[in-house]
C-alpha cells in the first residue's frame, strides 16, 4: 500500500516501508515542515531504491540487506549474429549449448 502524506516528516525522496522498488517524494509547500504533499513512484525493472543517494540503483550497488538477491543475474547470449543480452528469472548459473545454433549462455554477476 502507498503510504499517506502523514508519513512525511521532511522534504525529500524516501523508500516505502517494506518495499525494495517503491518510493515516495515528500514536498514541503510552506517550507515550515507542517504541510506536505506526497508523490509515489516505482523504480524501473532491475533496480531498487537507494536511500543513501535518493535514486533507483542496481541492487548490487545498494547496501540494503533485505533486498539481497532481488536482481536476477544477467545472462549474455552469444552467437554468430552477435551478443544478445537478457534477464533470467533463475538464480542459478546457466551454461548451455544447442546443436542447431551453437549458442552459449553464461551468467554474469
Amino acid at each position: 500500500p502507498k503510504p499517506p502524506a502523514s508519513i512525511c516528516r521532511a522534504a525529500g525522496f524516501f523508500s516505502n516501508p517494506g518495499s525494495c522498488t517503491a518510493f515516495h517524494r515528500c514536498v514541503d509547500w510552506t517550507g515550515k515542515g507542517i504541510h506536505f504533499s506526497i508523490f509515489h513512484f516505482n523504480c524501473p525493472a532491475g533496480t531498487i531504491f537507494d536511500d543513501s543517494l535518493s535514486i533507483c540503483n542496481h541492487a548490487y550497488a545498494v547496501n540494503k540487506p533485505e533486498c539481497t538477491g532481488y536482481q536476477d543475474p544477467l545472462i549474455v547470449f552469444t552467437s554468430t549474429q552477435g551478443p544478445v543480452t537478457s534477464w533470467t528469472t533463475s538464480h542459478r548459473p546457466i551454461t548451455s549449448w544447442t546443436s542447431q545454433s551453437l549458442t552459449q549462455a553464461t551468467t554474469v554477476v
